[in-house]
């Protein structure tokens, strides 16, 4: 049997605290490779739920785009309408003065 010197018990022991001081050193270094990962996805948490929330359907698109063209015709029937109506003030306007001139100058009775 061998024997046991107090100085194989001290490089027993120092094997064993250096074997201690490495296994805690290991254990340090995961959580904080954890607590990285954890940062990590909570970001690209945050990445995906602010882009799910600016997604819009392409339905909704379509069902603005229609209102906007509805919109736009509605409108131009009315700049219709108001220039149908300007073009036939200037004409009754150029009707009324020309029968004045015409009446003046003795061409209309």
């Amino acid at each position: 049997m061998p024997e046991h010197s107090p100085s194989a018990e001290g490089g027993t022991e120092t094997r064993i605290l250096v074997a201690l001081a490495r296994i805690e050193e290991r254990q340090n270094s995961m959580v904080e490779v954890s607590k990285a990962s954890q940062q990590a996805a909570e970001a690209r948490h945050v990445n995906v739920m602010a882009a799910i929330s600016t997604f819009v359907p392409r339905s909704e698109i379509e069902k603005d785009n229609k209102a906007i063209h509805e919109r736009i015709e509605g409108l131009e029937k009315r700049v219709d309408g108001i220039q149908n109506r300007v073009w036939g003030a200037l004409i009754s306007a150029v009707g009324a003065f020309g029968s004045v001139i015409l009446t003046k100058v003795g061409l209309l009775h």
